[in-house]
Formats: C-alpha cells, structure tokens, sequence
C-alpha cells in the first residue's frame, strides 16, 4: 500500500463511516483537467471536469480573497466544500454545521467533516440537497457555523443565479442528467 493510501485509511478508520461516504467522489485531483470553463460570473467559476479515469464532475466554485465555497456534482451525490487560509482542523473530525443564506433560515447538517483546511459536507443529488441549491441560487452571501451556531465564515455569492442555472446546464450536458 502506498503512502497515500495509507494516509487515506488512517484517516478513514479515524473519521469513520461518515467520511467513507463523502470520499464516495473522490475529488479532482492534479491529474484531472479542467475539460471546460463553463462560466466565470462575479464571484463564481462552472467547469465541467473530467479525470484520467472518465468520471465526471460538474463544479461550481466562489471565491474571494482567501475564502472558497464550491458545489461538486456527480454520480448520484452532491459535496459542499468550504475553505478559508488559516484554518486548521488537523486530522480530521466530525462536527455540526450551521449554513444560512442570506440570515435568513438555518440549514443544519450534523456529519460534517474538518480535515486539514477544509470543511466537507456530502448531500444527497434529491430533496434536500436540491432544496438547498435552489436556495444558494436565490442568495448573495452565505455564512456558515459550527456547533453554537457562532459564525466561522461568511462567502460572498453574488450571482449565484446564474452560476446555478450553469450548474444544472453542465449537469444535463456533460453527465447526461435531466
């Protein structure tokens, strides 16, 4: 077993069954090209992707400064990536999160996973995930907290309309969904 595979193991059999399901889509990785860029709109990116081995992603990604908020689509699941410098998660840990679009109504999510820089949470592709990316497309900002509801971030998504629209567009084209 490589290095990397062992890490990923060790990692796994600290995290649990919850991380197993949110590494069911393993990310794009350095290998993977970007096949297209679908859409650069104020602080969003879409771009279809495609690996080295033929899976396909659809990603939508917002940026600003040293904050990144991503949506990733393919094979029957949805991921939420969620990145700031400075964070530090170490290993790895399960933990609660707290989203709310524009303060409005809070999403909660209780398996979310902090490794290393990043918050990870997996959504199903049906009902509440597709809820919830209704409601990003509706929003301009998006905060996000943990466990006491205290804000950790806050993204800008300022026309996320349109990027979503792009999203489902990538969705219908390149993974061939309805």
């Amino acid at each position: 077993m490589n290095r990397s595979a062992r890490r990923l193991f060790t990692l796994a059999a600290r995290c649990g069954v919850a991380w197993w399901l949110a590494m069911a889509i393993p990310a794009p990785t350095a290998h993977s090209e970007i096949r297209e860029t679908l859409l650069s709109y104020r602080d969003w990116q879409v771009h279809s992707w495609e690996s080295d081995d033929g899976e396909r992603w659809c990603i939508a990604e917002a940026k600003k400064d040293a904050q990144t908020f991503s949506i990733e689509i393919a094979a029957g699941l949805i991921r939420l990536h969620f990145s700031v410098r400075g964070w530090s998660f170490g290993d790895g840990y399960e933990d609660r999160l707290v989203l709310r679009i524009d303060q409005k109504v809070a999403w909660k999510f209780p398996n979310v996973q902090r490794v290393k820089d990043l918050m990870l949470l997996v959504l199903p592709e049906t009902g509440r995930g597709r809820k919830f990316i209704a409601g990003i497309a509706k929003g301009s900002e998006l905060s996000l907290g943990g466990g006491k509801d205290k804000i950790e971030a806050t993204y800008p998504i300022a026309g996320a309309s349109v990027a979503m629209a792009a999203l489902s567009d990538c969705e219908k084209l390149f993974l061939g969904r309805k």
